[in-house]
């Protein structure tokens, strides 16, 4: 617990502060139309504070890095059917139109033989 000398802003008028960095080494995958991604499946994590409601699956690439991609409907659906551990390709096939005539975000995604 700290006393009242040391929360006295006096105490602390001469401290000198230093920002922390956000130190992050998952990188995000923005994919373009036929864009493709291969690595093992992990983990899925939902967003909490201002990501609340995002889905996020996360892949480890052949030389170790992780990359977060953000679900969304499809996809998510998709990777619920998928053990984490499991070597995957996912593609973008970019923007499709459903029956009801809504546009979503439409993804291949491909089991490795033997896995």
């Amino acid at each position: 617990m700290y006393s009242e000398e040391q929360t006295t802003l006096n105490n602390w008028d001469n401290v000198e502060f230093e920002e922390i960095g956000e130190e992050n080494d998952v990188k995000q995958w923005k994919p373009q139309p036929n864009d493709f991604i291969i690595g093992v499946y992990t983990q899925t994590t939902h967003g909490t504070g201002k990501g609340e409601g995002y889905v996020f699956h996360t892949l480890e690439d052949q030389e170790g890095n992780e990359v977060s991609i953000l679900g969304c409907t499809v996809l998510n659906n998709k990777l619920d059917k998928i053990e984490y551990g499991t070597l995957i390709k996912i593609i973008y096939k970019g923007y499709a139109t459903s029956q009801r005539g809504k546009e979503y975000k439409n993804y291949a995604v491909l089991v490795a033989k033997g896995s």
